[in-house]
């Protein structure tokens, strides 16, 4: 047994010698890694410029954050943050709530085609609107009106205002459906 013993000391130190230490003996040499913050757009918290001024990250973050963009448009400027996410969320709810009750019209879809198409519609819009809130509806149209989306942007919202012209202006069932098919 004292011999069995005696072989894992051996054991022990000569692993000790041989190899480093995999693990940090004391907290000062522990790396911790760098965090990025959702709102910072190139991802990192702290960049090269704020390291050579020693601004504080921050501050950094506060200068070029999404809503510090959404400060300088013309359009509800006044608009805080809490108030950006407070009607993004009103409006996601509100797109949910028309998109739920235009799936109960599903069934019935050949009896109640304008009030299926009326419902998807308006959660369409109210889902466009809560990014308008988000961004700021300056930058979201430009977002929107960018080349590589402006056909399909074009074409989605046309296909908005048939579906809301035929239904509600025309009255017509058979046009309704045809721009819904269109929207989806």
């Amino acid at each position: 047994m004292a011999d069995l013993n005696r072989e894992l000391k051996e054991y022990l130190s000569r692993n000790n010698e041989s190899k480093e230490n995999l693990l940090p003996t004391n907290i000062k040499d522990l790396k911790l890694p760098k965090l990025s913050s959702w709102f910072v757009p190139n991802g990192s918290a702290k960049s090269a410029n704020d390291e050579e001024t020693g601004a504080s990250p921050t501050a950094t973050q506060a200068s070029s954050s999404w809503f510090s963009s959404t400060k300088s448009e013309s359009l509800f400027p006044s608009l805080g943050r809490k108030q950006r996410i407070m009607g993004f969320i009103l409006c996601v709810v509100m797109g949910i709530i028309c998109f739920s009750l235009s799936a109960l019209y599903a069934p019935l879809l050949l009896l109640k085609a304008r009030k299926f198409a009326l419902l998807f519609t308006l959660g369409s819009l109210f889902s466009l609107l809560s990014f308008s809130f988000l961004w700021g509806p300056v930058n979201h149209l430009k977002h929107l009106f960018s080349s590589e989306r402006l056909m399909f942007t074009s074409v989605y919202l046309m296909s908005l205002m048939g579906t809301l012209y035929s239904a509600l202006s025309l009255q017509s069932t058979a046009l309704t459906s045809v721009a819904a098919v269109i929207q989806v």
